[in-house]
């Protein structure tokens, strides 16, 4: 399993960290923490794409090799930039 260990900050939330990895916040062990502690930050079967100027769902797609019916199936509108789609 590909795992990484993060120490948490002031200010870190599990959101917040998510976002840092590219990853839904339920791939974070454990979900209670205070600063200091560490977690552990599941990375398996994780891809991300970081949404661009310019970009439409049927961009994405195409440079994801995805269907454009498969993007929006999972929930990635309205696209903004700088939006993380996790999938």
């Amino acid at each position: 399993m590909k795992e990484t260990i993060y120490k948490i900050k002031a200010g870190d939330s599990i959101e917040k960290i998510a976002n840092i990895f590219c990853i839904d916040k339920k791939m974070i062990c454990p979900q209670n923490f205070e600063v200091g502690d560490r977690v552990i930050i599941n990375l398996q079967h994780t891809k991300c794409y970081v949404v661009m100027p310019g970009d439409t769902i049927e961009s994405i797609a195409y440079k994801l090799d995805i269907k454009q019916d498969d993007l929006v199936k999972m929930g990635v509108e309205p696209l903004f930039v700088g939006k993380h789609l996790i999938f």
